[in-house]
C-alpha cells in the first residue's frame, strides 16, 4: 500500500516488529493497552539540494558571533505542583512533583511557543506523555492535552496537518525508558499555539499539575 502512495524513487522500506519491547504506556489499564497498539511510519526527509557557491568576486556577509551563553538554566515565569493526575496515571502520579513554566512568546507569524519543565522529587516516577486528552482528536499527541485559557475561551495545541499530530516534541516515537522522570531529574517539553493578537495574559494548565494563573505572552 505504501509503495502505491509514496512514487518518490530510490526508496527502500524495511519492516520492524518490537511487541513488548517499546510500549508507550503502560499496559495495566485498556487506555495504555490501546496506545500500544499501533502502527508507526517514518522516513528520512530528503537531502537538500546544494545552492550555488560564491565565486571569489562576490561579497559574502557573515552573521555577527552571538555572545557566550554562561548559563544553561531556563528562565522560570512561574511554578505550580503536582495536582489532579491524568487519566492514565491516576493511581502512579507523583506527588512531590513540579512544573516550571519557562517561557510563553509570541512570534512574529502570531503563533504563540509555551517551553515547560517538570521536575520529579518522588520515588514514583511521572511519564511526561501522560500529558493527554483521551477523549477527543488531539489523541495522538503526547503534549496535545495543554491548554492556554482566557476566560471561557479555551486554545490548544496547533495540529500538522500532515501527521495529525500536535506540533511539539513527538514522545509518540519515544520508548517508554526515555520519557520517564525518575527522583531527582528534569524534563522539558515544548508546544505552540495560536491565540488572539491581543491577548496578553492566560491561565496555562498542564495535566497532572495544578493550573498556573495569569502568566505572561511576552
Amino acid at each position: 500500500m505504501l509503495r502505491e502512495l509514496v512514487t518518490r524513487d530510490g526508496l527502500t522500506y524495511r519492516a520492524r516488529g518490537y511487541g513488548s519491547r517499546r510500549p508507550i504506556a503502560k499496559n495495566d489499564r485498556e487506555s495504555g493497552r490501546r496506545l500500544n497498539r499501533r502502527v508507526t511510519v517514518s522516513f528520512d526527509r530528503p537531502a537538500a539540494e546544494p545552492g550555488p557557491s560564491a565565486s571569489a568576486s562576490e561579497t559574502v556577509g557573515t552573521a555577527a558571533p552571538r555572545p557566550a551563553t554562561t548559563s544553561t538554566e531556563l528562565p522560570v515565569v512561574a511554578t505550580a505542583r503536582a495536582g489532579t493526575p491524568p487519566d492514565i496515571e491516576r493511581t502512579q502520579w507523583p506527588r512531590q512533583a513540579e512544573v516550571d513554566i519557562n517561557e510563553l512568546r509570541r512570534d512574529a507569524g502570531g503563533n504563540v511557543l509555551l517551553t515547560w519543565t517538570v521536575r520529579n522529587q518522588d520515588e514514583t516516577p511521572l511519564h511526561v506523555w501522560s500529558s493527554h486528552d483521551y477523549g477527543s482528536v488531539y489523541e495522538e499527541a503526547s503534549t496535545s492535552a495543554i491548554t492556554l485559557v482566557s476566560g471561557e475561551q479555551r486554545y490548544r495545541v496547533l495540529r500538522d496537518v500532515e501527521t495529525r499530530v500536535a506540533i511539539g516534541p513527538d514522545l509518540i516515537r519515544t520508548g517508554l525508558d526515555e520519557y520517564t522522570v525518575e527522583k531527582g531529574e528534569r524534563y522539558t517539553l515544548w508546544a505552540m499555539f495560536k491565540p488572539p493578537a491581543d491577548l496578553a495574559r492566560v491561565t496555562v494548565r498542564i495535566p497532572g499539575f495544578e493550573p498556573v494563573p495569569d502568566v505572561p505572552i511576552s
